[in-house]
């Protein structure tokens, strides 16, 4: 309900989860690693989800808080937020055939965060499925989203982006050897700065 905390604690949960529960303004719900601790959210080596463009961790619930976690070996996507208001930090998400974190929602945040080697189903050029995805994204017409302080590497598609959207802002992140390392389309009132973007000239 909201103003609750829920604390996860350490260990390997081969499952999806789907948060739809909202908090408000004032009493946001947060979903937090037990202190010390670093659960995993692990699509059991690429079982899980079993429908097309599934979600391994969703947020549809608003003024939600997550912090702490790791998303893996996703089938689809790792993370999808489609709630608005919905905080997400210190997160290590990795390994995810397709998107790594996307947001749809409105006032959505992502930071602090790692993201790396996601969209994996385009490794070494592979085009079997239909469909190009992000490390991490803004995208679907959410408006007024926050990227700021995640390092973004080694993903097989667009590393930072936004598309279809309005007023995402992308600051003070590191993003190094992606397909593409910041991709920004059809997108509107977006402020990109403070971004560290290089290759190392090696071979993802």
């Amino acid at each position: 309900s909201a103003g609750d905390t829920l604390y996860i604690r350490q260990g390997v949960y081969n499952e999806t989860v789907a948060i739809s529960s909202s908090g408000s303004a004032t009493q946001p719900i947060s979903i937090l690693a037990y202190p010390g601790e670093k659960p995993v959210v692990d699509g059991n080596n690429y079982q899980l989800p079993t429908t097309v463009w599934g979600v391994l961790f969703r947020v549809s619930g608003s003024y939600v808080e997550v912090s702490g976690l790791e998303v893996r070996y996703s089938n689809w996507m790792g993370v999808l937020l489609s709630g608005q208001h919905v905080e997400m930090s210190s997160m290590d998400v990795h390994h995810n055939k397709e998107n790594g974190i996307l947001i749809t929602g409105d006032y959505g945040l992502v930071e602090d965060s790692k993201v790396w080697y996601n969209c994996s189903s385009n490794e070494n050029g592979n085009t079997t499925r239909d469909g190009w995805a992000s490390g991490l994204t803004a995208a679907r017409h959410p408006n007024y989203a926050v990227l700021r302080r995640n390092v973004v590497f080694n993903n097989w598609g667009e590393g930072l982006s936004t598309y279809e959207a309005n007023g995402t802002t992308l600051e003070d992140n590191v993003v190094y050897d992606n397909h593409t390392n910041i991709y920004i389309s059809d997108a509107t009132n977006v402020l990109c700065q403070r971004n560290l973007v290089y290759g190392t000239g090696t071979v993802m």
